[in-house]
């Protein structure tokens, strides 16, 4: 009898490492990458990569304010839903001992 296999096996996340050759001098993908990854970088102007830099960090700083926004705006519906219910359960207990 077979055992059935866990259904969320597909959904988790796996990082990816690289291809790694130890037989060969320890050489490795990664490193072939960050070579490159330097060329190109090297192919573009101081000017570029600043702008490119700060338009990033800009985006970023702007990405937290919205979430921290986001995260207010969730604390003010939890608290306005929790004080609804809150009132919704003393209405009822007040009506049933009335009743």
């Amino acid at each position: 009898m077979s055992v059935p296999a866990d259904e969320t096996v597909g959904d988790l996340p796996v990082r990816d490492v690289g291809l790694t050759l130890v037989g060969i001098g320890g050489l490795h993908e990664s490193t072939t990458q960050n070579v490159k990854a330097r060329q190109a970088i090297s192919r573009i102007s101081r000017q570029e990569l600043e702008d490119k830099f700060f338009r990033l960090r800009d985006e970023n700083i702007l990405l937290k304010q919205h979430a921290n926004k986001q995260e207010e705006k969730i604390k003010r519906l939890w608290t306005s839903n929790l004080e609804a219910s809150a009132s919704s359960l003393f209405i009822y207990l007040f009506l049933s001992k009335v009743a």
